[in-house]
């Protein structure tokens, strides 16, 4: 197991706005576009959590990943 976090900047628009993606356009011809829509989705799920469940992720050194544990 590595014990590194995996950071999501939780607000889409946001990094859409750091890296100057100013429409549709520019966000599907940008290499961002899969984690942008992974960050949204798990953003998505963890928003409607109740506070006792605990969000993590997991990799192995191989770098085998599971984005969202619950």
């Amino acid at each position: 197991m590595v014990k590194s976090p995996k950071i999501y900047i939780r607000d889409s628009g946001m990094l859409h706005h750091i890296l100057d993606i100013q429409n549709m356009d520019g966000l599907e011809s940008h290499p961002i576009l899969g984690h942008s829509w992974e960050g949204y989705v798990i953003e998505q799920i963890i928003a409607n959590l109740d506070t006792q469940t605990d969000s993590f992720f997991y990799r192995t050194h191989e770098g085998a990943e599971i984005d969202l544990v619950l």
